[in-house]
């Protein structure tokens, strides 16, 4: 079987880090690269971490290679003004 690498942009927040478990977990999944503002804190070998604004995709152009990408970027109602 061959195996996947993924792509997981927000993986630090309460969507994005479950998420990041079950990719984790999947053996379907040699690695993840995961893009984030913040470092995840996570120490799977499965996981290579790229830190910086994930909206600013431009500096990661050359490592944005993957079979998958899943999108969990977002925020809280608590930070939003409505």
């Amino acid at each position: 079987m061959n195996q996947k690498t993924a792509i997981l942009l927000g993986g630090t927040g309460l969507t994005g880090s479950l998420l990041l478990n079950r990719l984790i977990a999947d053996d379907s999944y040699a690695s993840i690269k995961l893009f984030s503002r913040k470092a995840s804190g996570n120490t799977s070998p499965k996981i290579e971490e790229f830190i910086g604004d994930v909206l600013q995709l431009e500096q990661f152009k050359d490592d944005f290679t993957a079979d998958e990408v899943f999108c969990c970027v977002g925020t809280t109602s608590s930070k939003t003004k409505d």
